[in-house]
């Protein structure tokens, strides 16, 4: 008995394939390797500080200053490895797929950042979403790439900016859009890149669509919408019947 040979189209499609994993563990190995870069600026600056409080010699304000540096990027630290955590999770655990009210969820997200972003100086204004219908996706996942959204947008702006958030549907999609209507600096650092990168990858990991434009500043986030949603077909009915 012989084996049939594959063919010219089985072999060009396996190699596309494998091409692909290459590709997608490469730029898993680049943003690791991203993320540990970012960790090490605030542990060094860390270390600094610790040896400077430990040579303070009993100066008050010094010490006081050097503690403050220090909780600073303890906490800085902690916030790149919780991302760096999530990002490998985002790769074990397969993301959920479930109706979101996105409406309810973008409430809470801005309205839990309001207070900090107001300290900042920033504003940020919320979307109009009625009738948009129910997204498809993990709501942990999305809620956590619109809030390293709007903090990455937040992180590139200026005081008295205001990020602007909006959202829509679009091809059988719905898009919420993060914009800035002031920048700071066009440059993003290594714990920026990070943010983005776990944003990206939580956005594939529930087939939704990431984009994102560095000038003029804007990042795309679109679930595919919850399709035979009896909310939105309610609606419509309602519509044609009052008509």
């Amino acid at each position: 008995m012989s084996c049939a040979k594959p063919s010219h189209n089985t072999e060009a499609t396996t190699e596309a394939a494998c091409r692909g994993e290459r590709e997608e563990h490469e730029r898993f190995c680049a943003d690791m390797a991203n993320g540990l870069h970012a960790m090490a600026q605030p542990l060094t600056i860390l270390r600094s500080a610790v040896a400077l409080l430990a040579m303070a010699g009993g100066g008050e304000t010094d010490s006081v200053r050097y503690v403050e540096l220090s909780t600073r990027q303890i906490d800085r630290a902690c916030q790149i490895f919780a991302s760096l955590q999530d990002l490998v999770a985002s790769q074990l655990i397969p993301a959920k797929e479930e109706p979101i009210e996105l409406e309810s969820l973008l409430a809470e997200t801005i309205q839990d950042r309001i207070g900090a972003l107001d300290t900042l100086g920033i504003g940020i204004t919320a979307p109009a979403t009625d009738g948009m219908g129910r997204a498809l996706g993990d709501r942990r996942r999305m809620a956590q790439a619109l809030a390293a959204a709007i903090e990455t947008a937040a992180a590139t702006s200026g005081v008295g900016a205001v990020i602007q958030v909006d959202a829509s549907a679009v091809d059988g999609f719905i898009e919420c859009a993060i914009r800035t209507t002031r920048r700071k600096d066009n440059d993003l650092n290594s714990s920026n890149r990070l943010t983005l990168a776990l944003v990206k990858v939580n956005m594939q990991s529930q087939q939704g669509r990431y984009h994102f434009n560095q000038e003029p500043f804007r990042i795309s986030l679109a679930l595919p919408a919850y399709q035979n949603d009896p909310q939105k077909s309610e609606t419509i009915c309602c519509e044609t019947c009052t008509a």
